[in-house]
């Protein structure tokens, strides 16, 4: 029996048809047919399908949790340190509170850190003590709070 196949791309998927010559191989009936070729061909694409989806929402995970790291870093750490401790210059001149402590975690609410970092915070005569994110969006100021809450050191 000769079977002839041809790939094309059509309706954005990638479908198989194939032409069977005669109905017969080897004297019994041949079992590849074109209706079992296109359900290869959709099992194949769902699996394809799927599996970028899910490489896709991985990437996207990674990124977000590299970016609080990389936003810590760039705007973060000349005050409050790379680990969170406030054990700068400037950290010790304000009298920045240790985020490692777990003390200092309990204390404070994740809700008032996303304030705290969207409206800039001042002390009671008024000076800047911290001024606003306004370059990040909410997503961002977020996954900062939870990248503080990932300095609490353990007991």
């Amino acid at each position: 029996m000769q079977i002839k196949m041809r790939i094309h791309f059509a309706n954005a998927g990638l479908v198989k048809q194939a032409r069977v010559e005669d109905n017969f191989c080897n004297g019994r009936k041949c079992a590849l047919t074109n209706e079992k070729i296109m359900d290869q061909g959709k099992a194949n694409m769902k699996k394809i399908i799927i599996l970028a989806v899910a490489i896709g929402v991985v990437a996207a995970i990674t990124a977000r949790g590299a970016d609080a790291k990389d936003n810590w870093t760039k705007l973060c750490a000349k005050c409050h340190g790379a680990e969170g401790k406030g054990d700068t210059k400037i950290g010790a001149r304000l009298g920045i509170k240790d985020f490692s402590d777990p003390k200092v975690q309990a204390a404070f609410k994740d809700d008032d850190a996303f304030k705290d970092l969207k409206n800039g915070l001042q002390n009671e005569d008024g000076r800047t003590l911290m001024k606003p994110f306004d370059t990040l969006s909410d997503d961002e100021i977020k996954a900062l709070v939870a990248y503080v809450r990932t300095l609490k050191s353990q007991p």
